[in-house]
């Protein structure tokens, strides 16, 4: 064996039938994922410091401001008490209105932000599931990976006919991506945070592909199923 043969990459094939079922769960783990990264990026936004320290000293003063405000339209309702001035009662009622804003929007920022959140999980998740109606459309069919190397390419036998899909250089994703696996899923996201993956593989039971692409040095997270959690670091 000559020293090119020696240094050449290996070459791994990964063949599997797909049908509606799998694809279903395909989507599903896209679901999970997109979930899952959406929410990693909520927490690297919420660990930023100064920023959760200015969040907080502005939900400590509102209560604060509340006070002068409404001191302030005690204040104006009773000067248009004497002087009988409508403006003057037009000015109080919006003192004790913005009194009472400040006063419940630390509660209120609380709720919004909770339900944007839940929105934004649902809206993310629904749309990396998308991604597999076309190829839900297509089935039965053959799909078959080849690895060389850091060269991932993905066909289809179809019809008794193969088609090209796309190839993937797995080193230039490598640097940032994020690798996440569910029940016949693997999809490597192009960052931390990211909703929509660069790369989607549907997989086998066996855990072959999986294997070989930690082989190449990838840490892969199995996000499990039912909380939609890294399988590794959900709470217990």
């Amino acid at each position: 064996m000559n020293a090119a043969q020696a240094d050449a990459p290996q070459e791994l094939q990964f063949r599997l039938r797909v049908d509606e079922a799998h694809c279903d769960r395909a989507a599903q783990g896209l679901r999970l994922m997109a979930q899952h990264q959406y929410r990693s990026a909520v927490r690297r936004y919420e660990a930023i410091g100064w920023l959760r320290r200015t969040q907080q000293g502005i939900r400590k003063i509102a209560p604060a401001i509340a006070v002068v405000a409404l001191i302030a339209g005690a204040a104006m309702l009773w000067v248009g008490c004497i002087d009988r001035a409508p403006g003057d009662f037009v000015l109080a009622a919006a003192l004790f209105l913005e009194a009472v804003a400040l006063w419940r929007l630390p509660r209120w920022v609380e709720r919004i932000r909770t339900g944007a959140r839940a929105g934004f999980e649902r809206f993310f998740g629904n749309r990396a599931a998308a991604m597999m109606r076309k190829t839900r459309r297509a089935v039965p069919f053959e799909a078959v990976y080849d690895l060389r190397g850091d060269l991932l390419a993905y066909s289809r036998l179809e019809n008794g006919r193969w088609t090209h899909r796309w190839h993937r250089h797995l080193d230039k994703l490598r640097p940032r991506g994020v690798a996440l696996q569910t029940p016949g899923l693997l999809a490597i996201f192009p960052k931390p945070g990211a909703v929509i993956p660069s790369m989607v593989v549907l997989t086998a039971g066996d855990g072959a592909m999986v294997a070989a692409i930690r082989g190449l040095g990838w840490t892969v997270v199995d996000i499990d199923p039912a909380p939609g959690d890294p399988a590794a670091t959900r709470p217990s």
